[in-house]
């Protein structure tokens, strides 16, 4: 008997089927690290050569949407975890997770990414049940670079923090980080850059320390009343600093921050009863980053300084070297166009005095940026 002579469809089909075979590995990674995770997977009914490939991909990211329930979310995850290509190395894992969130499921993301030497690690939650994340401090990672944690509705202890796990980790970002510990960010080797965001600080004195030869961007910010009494650093390659809160806090620097450039600083709102202090430590802020290169000032601090322009000017001009001073007078309360540039040209001379060649641009809402 004569072989079944194919139809025009069906040899399309084998063609197509062909075509994806003969992909190389590596374009197959590239294309699936692209999709949404549930399609990665979905994309084993494509041919023969596909039902194992998504097992082998470099990321990993876990997220509720494209998933009916988190019942269905939490197997989608155990499923991936059980069939995961054992010999292929892991990249990148990210495992966001909003509603309720099953703590030995939280546990086995984190046991997961550290025994598969992942790189990059990003966990979002909503909340932990236990209040603490749980990375076992018996599994060091050399492998993990950058971390980032995501607490949105609680407060989440850390004792990872200051036990070395994460030896060349180079980026850390904490949101809802509870730090008990005085020495949680010494000892950070290989750390260039730090976030910590809508922090509870529970160290003896309410101390911030931070030690770490090679960070060169700290940012700093809580949308709570939560502050610290003081922040110790030991950063000599120190290069931006960012701040935000309701309170300045009281810096202390153990080494030269020779290679200091941007001071950037937050203000959120007043209490006239502390306006004075506040100004008092915003003064003494500047003066422990005296070589900044640029200074951008928001209106909340323009404010605070006009307020107390007469005692400002009597101080010396905290910075010595800067390059560039910005003034953004966007949310001001009312004031006219030359009001404005009064106060600008009088914060000018001040903060400019040791630096008169540096550029100074005052941004005004009511008109275009436009140098002074």
């Amino acid at each position: 008997m004569a072989p079944k002579m194919k139809t025009r469809e069906e040899e399309a089909a084998t063609m197509e089927e062909d075509r994806l075979t003969n992909l190389p590995d590596d374009l197959k990674n590239r294309i699936l690290s692209s999709l949404d995770l549930k399609e990665a997977v979905q994309t084993s009914v494509l041919s023969k050569s596909w039902v194992s490939t998504w097992t082998r991909i470099p990321v990993l990211k876990f997220q509720i949407p494209g998933l009916s329930s988190v019942e269905a979310f939490d197997e989608f995850v155990n499923k991936v975890f059980t069939l995961r290509d054992e010999s292929a190395p892991l990249k990148r894992l990210s495992y966001e997770r909003w509603g309720p969130c099953r703590p030995e499921l939280l546990k086995k993301a984190f046991d997961f990414a550290l025994t598969h030497s992942v790189q990059e690690l990003k966990v979002e939650i909503d909340i932990a049940e236990d209040f603490s994340w749980p990375i076992c401090l018996d599994v060091p990672s050399d492998s993990v670079t950058s971390l980032v944690l995501t607490s949105t509705m609680y407060n989440i202890g850390c004792p990872f923090l200051g036990s070395g796990s994460f030896k060349n980790l180079i980026s850390l970002h904490l949101d809802g980080p509870i730090i008990t510990d005085l020495e949680s960010f010494t000892g950070f080797q290989s750390l260039e850059s730090l976030t910590l965001l809508n922090y509870q600080i529970k160290t003896e004195g309410k101390i911030l320390r931070v030690k770490a030869p090679n960070l060169a961007t700290l940012v700093i910010s809580s949308h709570y009343n939560e502050s610290f009494n003081c922040c110790e650093l030991t950063t000599p390659n120190l290069k931006i600093f960012a701040y935000e809160g309701s309170e300045f806090p009281r810096i202390q620097t153990h080494e030269a921050l020779s290679v200091f450039d941007t001071l950037a600083i937050g203000f959120r709102g007043m209490d006239r009863m502390n306006e004075k202090r506040k100004f008092d430590d915003l003064m003494a802020l500047f003066c422990v980053f005296h070589n900044a290169r640029f200074v951008p000032l928001f209106f909340p601090m323009i404010a605070l300084l006009t307020f107390y322009e007469d005692e400002m000017v009597k101080r010396i001009s905290p910075f010595e070297k800067l390059n560039h001073l910005l003034l953004h007078f966007k949310g001001h309360q009312g004031w006219s166009a030359d009001e404005c540039s009064r106060i600008a040209s009088n914060l000018k001379d001040y903060f400019l005095h040791n630096s008169p060649d540096a550029k100074f641009t005052m941004v005004n809402p009511d008109v275009d940026d436009d140098d002074v």
